[in-house]
């Protein structure tokens, strides 16, 4: 993590590969492995560095542009969502609910 300015340094953003944090990138390349793969079984070699360049610029490009509103984005993106739990409900650092 790496401190966002010399003043306010509780304000921190992740380490970033070519801008985007480093399981973003991965997700990002892993997907565009994925097409290129599926293009290679499918006998469509043409289509195979085409289609997996693609994916890699538009995954790249929505996540960047979502990792500049949100630094943490890729927490919010990995973290799995309870639905078993109900309604959202906002707890305190103590442990309390929030009113």
């Amino acid at each position: 993590m790496k401190a966002a300015s010399a003043v306010l340094t509780q304000t921190q953003r992740p380490m970033m590969i070519l801008g985007l944090p480093p399981m973003l990138f991965i997700l990002a390349t892993s997907a565009g492995a994925v097409a290129v793969a599926l293009c290679l079984i499918l006998d469509v070699m043409a289509l195979s560095i085409p289609a997996g360049m693609t994916v890699i610029v538009i995954l790249w490009v929505t996540f960047w542009r979502r990792c500049r509103v949100d630094h943490h984005f890729d927490r919010a993106l990995m973290f799995t969502p309870r639905v078993w739990r109900g309604a959202a409900t906002r707890t305190l650092v103590s442990g309390r609910r929030a009113r």
